[in-house]
């Protein structure tokens, strides 16, 4: 009996204990790296978040360019959102950090070692997404279903740049690097 309790505390604990893993959707490659975004959890305050992650499938090191940096403000500003209703509509959002008012010093470039085969993940809010224009912010999106990708805009290497310290491991990015499509009900 008591090896029955065992055997079966086994089997039931480590599926209790884990918690059970998305599978995650990448878009397609370019330049050895690769974006997904997936939905992270509903907070009162936030709103909506997303989990942004980017990947690195090439077998050397890279540095990504993901926006700018402000002492130890770093802001993924390259970042844009897309979503697509179901009419067809598309509306693109950037991002926006309105924490801080004003740049008061250099900026330089917000950029992420990546190591070879290794990934780099963020959860970001939807209230951080604004219209181009800046006349609303995604947050206001209609009730409906929605489609969503997320962008990182292209880079090309800027010799000039002193925050690239090793120009090697920057990949050239003629094109955006685009994530999976997340389809998303608000």
């Amino acid at each position: 009996m008591n090896r029955l309790v065992a055997l079966l505390t086994m089997a039931i604990l480590p599926s209790i204990a884990e918690p059970a893993l998305m599978p995650v959707e990448w878009g397609p490659p370019i330049e050895g790296l690769q974006m997904s975004i997936s939905p992270g959890e509903v907070s009162d305050q936030k709103g909506p978040t997303f989990e942004v992650a980017i990947r690195n499938l090439s077998s050397h090191d890279l540095h990504v360019i993901l926006g700018t940096s402000v002492g130890y403000f770093q802001s993924p500003d390259r970042l844009l959102l897309s979503a697509v209703d179901t009419q067809g509509k598309v509306l693109e959002f950037d991002f926006v950090d309105f924490r801080y008012g004003g740049v008061a010093g250099g900026m330089s470039d917000f950029v992420v070692p990546l190591r070879s085969h290794s990934t780099y993940s963020l959860t970001l809010s939807l209230n951080n997404f604004w219209l181009r224009d800046m006349t609303g912010s995604a947050t206001q999106l209609l009730r409906g279903k929605y489609r969503l990708t997320m962008r990182l805009r292209a880079w090309t290497r800027r010799p000039d740049s002193p925050a690239l310290p090793n120009r090697s491991t920057y990949p050239l990015l003629f094109d955006d690097l685009q994530s999976n499509t997340l389809e998303w009900e608000r």
